[in-house]
């Protein structure tokens, strides 16, 4: 069950991710595109991926050299790999997805952000164009042994711009880390209302 027009309406953020997401050849096998797929919930098929200790957080990114699209969401059981299909199960729940539009230049800060946050990755691939632009660390993200943050500080933040200009702030935090002291200054530091990435 979709709901009326959600996919079939081109102005919707999954609509457009979906059609950036099979332009970039993701649900294609042998892929050009380095991908990285994460939830803490994911589809059926990959449940038993799912490991201990892990961020509560849900999304997919794929890029090339020069660009890509990172989507972040709440939705249970999305998406596979190879399709997508809106769950059933959340449809009376509300649930929200931001897809944003980004230079391959900030994948790096990106996976740093994703290595505090601990998502539960279940498919990935790292091409040669886009493991050139990230260090170590970042690339670590793609492999079976990521380096999660694991010491203080337990907290990132970053600023970077879609392609089409619009600046976005990440926070990211461990569990060690106590929320409400670490987002005041956030915001403090910002002057801004809060957007989590």
């Amino acid at each position: 069950m979709i709901p009326d027009g959600y996919l079939k309406n081109t102005r919707n953020s999954i609509s457009r991710s979906k059609y950036q997401y099979s332009r970039a050849g993701v649900m294609v096998r042998g892929s050009s595109v380095t991908h990285l797929f994460y939830s803490d919930d994911p589809p059926l098929q990959y449940h038993k991926r799912v490991k201990k200790n892990i961020g509560h957080l849900k999304g997919y990114l794929a890029f090339d050299a020069e660009s890509g699209m990172w989507l972040t969401h709440t939705i249970p059981k999305y998406t596979r790999t190879d399709k997508h299909k809106f769950p059933s199960n959340a449809i009376p729940s509300g649930h929200m997805a931001i897809c944003i539009t980004l230079p391959t230049e900030y994948l790096n800060s990106i996976c740093h952000y994703l290595l505090y946050c601990h998502p539960n990755i279940y498919k990935k691939e790292l091409t040669k164009g886009v493991k050139k632009i990230l260090d170590k660390t970042a690339q670590s993200l793609f492999s079976e042994k990521p380096h999660f943050i694991g010491k203080p500080p337990f907290v990132e933040e970053f600023r970077f711009h879609s392609k089409a200009g619009v600046e976005f702030f990440g926070y990211a935090k461990d569990e060690m880390e106590e929320s409400g002291k670490t987002i005041s200054k956030f915001l403090l530091n910002y002057n801004i209302v809060s957007i989590k990435v």
